[in-house]
């Protein structure tokens, strides 16, 4: 249920700026942005449930939120792999979570 968020925060840091940099994005590349992502339609599934195992996952791997958590929490709870081009997020975590972004091949 975080994907909607995420976009959103990183569109936000995109258009404000971010540790200094120039923004990448005008708010109206922003919004339309948004816009693409809400038309694809993409279904969310409810997290709650693992939230044990997201707190588990956290502590474990030292991540500094349960965000990453999360993701890695349900992919493994839909017996698949957590798609990201978090590099960070990769190298904390073993390789049986997460697939790299260049790795990914749409079937």
């Amino acid at each position: 249920m975080l994907l909607a968020d995420e976009i959103l925060n990183g569109l936000y840091l995109a258009v404000r700026g971010k540790g200094g940099r120039a923004p990448r994005l005008t708010p109206q590349e922003a919004s339309e942005v948004w816009r693409l992502f809400q038309s694809l339609h993409i279904s969310l599934e409810e997290t709650s449930h693992l939230a044990n195992r997201i707190f588990e996952l956290a502590l474990t791997y030292h991540r500094p939120s349960t965000y990453d958590a999360t993701y890695i929490a349900l992919a493994e709870h839909l017996r698949t792999k957590l798609i990201t081009a978090d590099e960070r997020l990769m190298k904390s975590v073993p390789e049986k979570w997460v697939l790299p972004l260049w790795e990914f091949e749409a079937s």
